[in-house]
């Protein structure tokens, strides 16, 4: 079951900023990401979910298992934040 708890701390960083700055950096997006935005309506595509994926793997010290990475679970903040949730 993946957690629902979006309060989680790396250091002293929330990780939702983490999700949000590697995300911002990734899309060159100025605006503020809502946990519920849909990334793939913002400019997320294939090639940029890898990479977000990695770097995310790279700033949280953290590589996800194969069985989550799925479309549904890098669709939005909130469904990023849920399946890290299961590594932090």
């Amino acid at each position: 079951m993946i957690n629902d708890n979006t309060s989680i701390f790396k250091g002293n960083l929330l990780v939702s900023e983490i999700v949000n700055d590697v995300i911002k950096k990734l899309l060159d997006y100025p605006f503020i990401i809502h946990d519920n935005d849909k990334l793939f309506e913002i400019g997320l595509d294939s090639q940029s979910m890898l990479r977000l994926i990695v770097n995310l793997e790279e700033r949280l010290y953290i590589t996800f298992r194969d069985e989550h990475l799925i479309y549904g679970n890098f669709s939005t903040v909130g469904s990023i934040l849920r399946v890290i949730g299961l590594y932090i």
